[in-house]
């Protein structure tokens, strides 16, 4: 229900008209399906003021992305992201500390905080994540500016995501398809990798993909609002097309 919400709360990016109503209806429905829970002057504490910025038009700034810098637009979605890095740090002074003194609780929290990281919860976050993410990166390539702390590391946010959401996720896909079925299905794999794979039969490449094309969908959504926003027809177009996609999509599998 979650992710059928995030969409329709971003139709109004594109050129079309909403009654009053409805925008307003939307305005309070984006905060829920972007999961911002922690206030925005939060950030501005921990990266420091952030310059000024203007939003790409009056669509985008109408259900929230009011400026062109990918931190504060994200919120909390950024801080949760920022979150897992600072556990994957955390479990790697675990596994340099294990290599010196062998303790037992040391071993398990390592192994509790490894099961937890490695790697369903981060995909999960990305792949839930991924229209809002996708958004406000494309957003930020606008504004690729590296003078300060707070644009350095919109910046680099930015970079990373686009390194992920296309090198990574790829080999991800290759790596998936190329496992036999019983490895796939194995207890094992499913509670450290199992995430792209839950309640969807492995038996068929096609099926196997279904994640990602979920993803796949969303940053071209969000590609079409942001880089084709002055070209409605070919929005149009584009969505359609990927529409009629999902439809053929879940027709095969």
């Amino acid at each position: 229900m979650i992710n059928g919400l995030q969409v329709i709360v971003h139709l109004p990016v594109f050129d079309t008209q909403f009654p009053a109503n409805a925008n307003t209806l939307l305005a309070y429905l984006i905060e829920v399906a972007n999961f911002e829970l922690i206030p925005p002057s939060l950030l501005e504490d921990v990266f420091g003021t952030f310059e000024e910025t203007w939003p790409l038009n009056e669509n985008f700034e109408a259900i929230g992305y009011e400026t062109r810098l990918v931190i504060q637009n994200l919120g909390s979605v950024f801080l949760a992201f920022i979150g897992h890095l600072v556990l994957f740090v955390v479990l790697g002074i675990l596994w340099l500390f294990l290599k010196l003194y062998n303790g037992e609780r040391v071993r398990k929290l390592k192994e509790k905080l490894e099961g937890y990281l490695m790697w369903n919860s981060t995909m999960k976050m990305l792949i839930e994540a991924s229209l809002e993410i996708s958004l406000a990166c494309f957003i930020n390539m606008d504004y690729m500016y590296w003078d300060t702390v707070g644009l350095f590391m919109c910046s680099l946010f930015t970079s990373v995501f686009l390194i992920i959401m296309s090198v990574l996720n790829a080999h991800l896909l290759v790596s998936y398809v190329n496992r036999n079925q019983e490895e796939l299905d194995s207890d094992e794999f499913l509670e450290r990798l199992g995430v792209p794979i839950e309640e969807v039969e492995t038996d068929s490449i096609w099926k196997i993909g279904h994640k990602w094309q979920f993803v796949f969908r969303r940053i071209v959504f969000a590609f079409t609002a942001v880089f084709l926003r002055n070209s409605f027809w070919l929005q149009f177009i584009i969505l359609c097309n990927i529409s009629l996609w999902e439809l053929i999509y879940l027709s095969i599998v």
